[in-house]
């Protein structure tokens, strides 16, 4: 591989709040997650601070994998409940994006829709209140986004 791919994918997570400017601050929360009530007490420390700016936020959650499956989660899943506290945690206006990867769903069946309702579910929301996003090419990525307060939103 080129050294300038190997660059660009070891650069630390942290660089990327070198784009913060007057307008945009960039805040990562990069503690190791290897205890799931000491990373959502950081989490949840974190985001106050980050929230007690005054300005509206973006809440970005990246986890491995996305929500937990309904039969058995790992460390690399969000719980529904740590979705949930995230979200009770933020105020009006404040938009939460979540990364989902494709589930091992049978053959033909859709893997979005139900963790998208899941989604929606985690943070009390109707059923078609969250938005998604996603790119042509990694078809097996989607982001789903609901900012608080919104006219779908009930909480």
């Amino acid at each position: 591989m080129p050294d300038a791919v190997i660059s660009h994918f070891s650069r630390s997570l942290k660089d990327i709040a070198r784009l913060n400017s007057p307008c945009v601050q960039i805040e990562v929360f990069d503690l190791p997650f290897l205890d799931r009530d000491e990373y959502m007490q950081g989490l949840q420390a974190s985001l106050a601070n980050l929230i007690s700016s005054g300005s509206p936020c973006i809440v970005f959650l990246d986890p491995d994998t996305g929500l937990e499956p309904m039969n058995k989660h790992e460390l690399e899943h969000v719980l529904e409940s740590e979705l949930a506290q995230i979200w009770s945690a933020m105020r009006a206006d404040d938009v939460l994006v979540f990364y989902q990867h494709k589930t091992d769903r049978k053959r033909g069946t859709s893997w979005i829709d139900p963790k998208r309702k899941q989604f929606e579910k985690a943070l009390g929301l109707p059923i078609g209140a969250a938005k998604m996003a996603r790119g042509e090419t990694a078809t097996d990525v989607v982001f789903f986004f609901a900012q608080k307060g919104s006219q779908n939103s009930q909480t």
